[in-house]
């Protein structure tokens, strides 16, 4: 089966990037810094972790600057994913839904992918010897930790979307401006 070929440029993105749409925003300047998007996630991957309590795949770090900025980290789904490339067993992938996710039974804990990740959103779980790492939630229509986030600090959005409102909230701002002068 033939697919259409798109009418606009839009369409022609949409259909091009339809599966990757699915991202997890982060807005530092809205954390409070008040965990509930860690503990969302701890119930949420609870029946993971067997062994041990569970573990978070996203962390709240306080940037070390006045004012006290708190900053969630956690997978970026980098397009070209350096944990995947490092990862020697191959456990790593990037799945249908556009996120990169882990088959943990083959993760031997080497911990390349801790190594490599430039944003250190890879836990390394000592006592199960795995690499652990948000992996989206996308078994949920909406993850647990942008449900638990009522300063909205964490929202599910595009990229582009996300990029294109960003841009759309400078235009207005600087037409605003200038048209109050």
């Amino acid at each position: 089966m033939v697919t259409p070929a798109p009418g606009t440029r839009r369409e022609m993105l949409n259909q091009m990037t339809g599966q990757y749409t699915r991202d997890i925003i982060v807005d530092a300047g809205k954390c409070t810094g008040c965990m509930d998007c860690v503990d969302a996630c701890k119930q949420a991957i609870a029946h993971e972790h067997p062994v041990i309590a569970p573990v978070a795949r996203i962390t709240i770090r306080e940037a070390l600057v006045e004012g006290g900025v708190h900053l969630p980290l956690l997978c970026r789904n980098c397009a070209e994913a350096p944990c995947v490339t490092a990862c020697m067993t191959g456990c790593r992938i990037r799945n249908g839904s556009g996120w990169v996710v882990t088959a943990y039974e083959r993760c031997v804990g080497c911990w390349m992918c801790v190594m490599s990740c430039p944003f250190g959103a890879i836990e390394a779980v000592h006592e199960e010897a795995l690499a652990r790492k948000c992996d989206g939630c996308t078994s949920y229509e909406v993850p647990p930790c942008v449900t638990a986030c009522e300063p909205r600090a964490l929202r599910v959005e595009g990229q582009t979307n996300f990029a294109q409102g960003r841009r759309r909230d400078f235009a207005t701002r600087v037409n605003a401006t200038l048209l109050g002068m």
